[in-house]
């Protein structure tokens, strides 16, 4: 490069270096402000909230926080930008659970065959002699209203890991159970990290079992009856009903 073309640059790059650290503080230009909902995030008397994101919206469903006999509905609001928050009123109410009656809370939706799914708790049981439990409402589009989807509380059934690998003499449960899996809560990572040290996670738990649900749910192939299965977990809730009932 000519001597003189470099030393005519250098130069013009110095002015230019002057110029800028000799502005003063007043006449940088200014920040452009970042919008910010503040928390709360809007107001009322919520809590348990579930987030999720429903094509470019973000959406949560709250607990609605009264008296148990006053909570018989839930609210949801839904934002495009995290910072304006649109409410819509009672999503999912008493009027469309037919078994509900009180205590409304601890909600969970999910998007799957072009329906969306709440998950609450209801009725505030404290013994097996009681509705209630876990219900199910479904609706057309995530605003609601949810409607009840078995007419009935979901009829879960508890049983322990030790006993289903102990009577599945035709499934293998030992390494899904009793092994790697037996703490459900606990997410290690260790093994593949051996492997590949530098992998990280970028879908969280959540994130995931909505995936997976959802291609469960969109492909038929996964859906598959298996009546021997059926039989065999028939046979395996009647035993823990009948043991239950004998105490």
């Amino acid at each position: 490069m000519n001597k003189l073309i470099l030393k005519t640059s250098v130069l013009s790059l110095s002015a230019l270096l002057l110029v800028a650290c000799g502005q003063t503080k007043k006449e940088q230009p200014a920040e452009e402000a970042v919008a910010k909902s503040g928390n709360p995030v809007f107001e009322g008397w919520y809590a348990d909230p579930e987030g999720v994101v429903f094509g470019d919206e973000y959406w949560i469903y709250p607990t609605y926080s009264a008296p148990y006999d006053e909570q018989t509905f839930m609210d949801a609001f839904s934002s495009k930008d995290l910072v304006n928050w649109t409410k819509h009123p009672k999503v999912l109410s008493k009027e469309n659970i037919s078994w509900f009656k009180r205590a409304l809370w601890a909600p969970a939706v999910i998007h799957a065959n072009d329906k969306y799914y709440i998950f609450f708790g209801a009725n505030d049981i404290q013994s097996n002699n009681e509705l209630g439990g876990i219900g199910v409402a479904v609706a057309d589009n995530p605003a609601g209203p949810f409607k009840d989807a078995l007419g009935k509380p979901l009829n879960a059934l508890h049983v322990a890991s030790d006993f289903l690998a102990k009577h599945s003499d035709h499934y293998d449960f030992r390494g899904e159970l009793l092994g790697d899996k037996a703490a459900t809560v606990v997410f290690d990572n260790s093994k593949i990290k051996r492997l590949v040290p530098d992998f990280i996670c970028h879908i969280s738990m959540a994130e995931g079992l909505r995936q997976a649900v959802h291609y469960m749910l969109s492909h038929p192939e996964t859906q598959t009856p298996d009546p021997e299965f059926d039989s065999w977990c028939d046979r395996i809730a009647n035993a823990i009903s009948a043991a239950d009932k004998a105490f």
